[in-house]
């Protein structure tokens, strides 16, 4: 995976434990007015939004997930590309020293 395709410019140079806990519109395609609905959600960076548990996710969660990107269940939250680039970046944060 190219990092830099997954992330904004204005974060390309930072390392994973810094783009875990940058804002969650530093994900490429996820625009600022979504972090606005995600944050609705309690989530505001990417480990945030790495964190969510798509087995627990409540009526009025699934409807920011819908309106940010057309999320309509688990599954749905699970194929979503920026999530799955939010739990990459968390998990290379991890093993970074």
């Amino acid at each position: 995976m190219n990092i830099n395709k997954a992330i904004v410019k204005a974060y390309e140079a930072m390392g994973f434990k810094e783009l875990a806990a940058a804002p969650v519109d530093a994900i490429a395609g996820v625009s600022e007015e979504d972090a606005k609905k995600l944050a609705k959600m309690k989530v505001k960076t990417i480990a945030d939004f790495a964190g969510l548990d798509s087995s627990k996710l409540a009526p009025k969660d699934l409807e920011v997930l819908g309106a940010c990107f057309n999320v309509k269940d688990a599954p749905g939250l699970d194929a979503l590309k920026f999530y799955k680039w939010a739990k990459a970046i968390v998990l290379f944060s991890a093993a970074e020293k």
